[in-house]
């Protein structure tokens, strides 16, 4: 890399990670939360760390906050290092440039809102902004200037989070740490601020980290996700990307690509087929043992055994053992064998009934393939 490009790369690089580790000792025994993460942030990226509980992602975040010692490893938060294993620095969360949202609000209770949201401001001595309205300006933001006079006590878990929003983002922190701030409200509200939190970023530019283990969540607001798995990352890519190519089984698992089903390919071949199963690729793949995903969503089931598409799977000898009504949608469960499969269908009058017996079809394009390893092949 020439020394214009690691200067270019330096310019739009917020945070940089690199052989990032963290160990505990717990009753003479040491748990790894973190294997030596390597990681850029860009400026004004919003990044996702998405997994199950005890995969990471909040121990990355506390590293990253200095609310945690690393145990190995170099954190550079805007090109300044806050953490160096190899030199012993440590700085911690007040000599950061950070901002943090919590699960819970930690509003101060006998603060009016404009209080809390000043409260940074005044701790950092920073009267410009106070001089400058940066209160009214964030407050405007995220639609609370009708609350400024209130106390937390008198606020919505909705309105109290967003509160929590504008008390972070007041200073202009270098970086934004947000751990699952939308947890511990309803799925209507967590919708709606949701929406809310993807606009501020839109509107405002800030470089935050966001942790969560809703999928929905992360592919509707994060730049990049990166998928935590015992500590690594498993796959780091755009919503997109990943939603249509996780990258292995466990990061197709937890996006929700429910439905499995065994195969073979006995030459290099297109046609793969299982117990009851047979589908055929677009193109050929190495003889062996393989798994089909694909999505609830992706699935058709067919009282009468269709004709074998061109492309695609069929599974057949399927017996419906749910239905499950959902409004505008209906959620199937057919079993064939001892598998479950499950198909997400659009509610209609000629909807398969508990009993039935149906063959399961899946076009080409809502197949994931992945090889013994449980690496994506196509």
């Amino acid at each position: 890399m020439t020394d214009t490009a690691i200067r270019e790369t330096a310019a739009t690089t917020a945070v940089r990670i690199e052989g990032l580790g963290k160990t505990y000792g717990r009753r003479r025994r040491q748990v790894t939360a973190l294997h030596g993460i390597d990681l850029e942030i860009r400026r004004g990226e919003l990044l996702v760390l998405l997994g199950p509980s005890g995969c990471g992602k909040s121990t990355m975040l506390r590293c990253l906050a200095g609310l945690e010692h690393p145990s190995g490893g170099r954190i550079e938060l805007a090109g300044t290092p806050v953490w160096d294993a190899a030199t012993g620095l440590h700085l911690g969360p007040d000599a950061r440039d950070i901002g943090l949202v919590f699960q819970t609000y930690v509003l101060w209770p006998h603060m009016t809102v404009r209080q809390n949201v000043e409260y940074p401001l005044r701790a950092r001595r920073r009267t410009d902004l106070l001089r400058d309205g940066a209160v009214d300006r964030v407050l405007d933001l995220v639609d609370c200037t009708h609350l400024a006079d209130r106390y937390p006590g008198q606020l919505s878990g909705g309105q109290q989070q967003r509160i929590a929003l504008a008390r972070a983002l007041v200073a202009d922190p270098a970086l934004l740490l947000l751990d699952e701030p939308l947890s511990n409200l309803d799925a209507l509200l967590r919708t709606s601020l949701r929406a809310q939190l993807r606009e501020v970023h839109r509107r405002v530019g800030y470089t935050g980290v966001y942790v969560t283990h809703d999928q929905v969540e992360a592919l509707g607001l994060g730049d990049r996700i990166a998928v935590m798995e015992a500590g690594r990352i498993a796959q780091i890519a755009t919503p997109r990307e990943l939603f249509e190519r996780p990258a292995s089984e466990y990061v197709a698992d937890f996006l929700g690509v429910r439905n499995t089903v065994h195969v073979r390919a006995t030459g290099r071949t297109a046609e793969l087929t299982g117990d009851g199963v047979h589908a055929r690729l677009g193109a050929p793949v190495d003889a062996g043992e393989y798994t089909l995903f694909f999505r609830p969503e992706s699935v058709a089931l067919h009282r009468d055994e269709p004709a074998r598409p061109a492309t695609g799977a069929v599974v057949t000898g399927g017996r419906v053992t749910e239905v499950m009504y959902g409004g505008t949608d209906v959620d199937v469960v057919v079993a064939v064998g001892d598998r479950r499969l499950h198909a997400r269908l659009r509610t209609s009058a000629d909807l398969p009934g508990e009993g039935d017996r149906v063959t399961v079809v899946v076009p080409a394009d809502g197949l994931l393939l992945y090889d013994r390893d449980h690496r994506l092949v196509r």
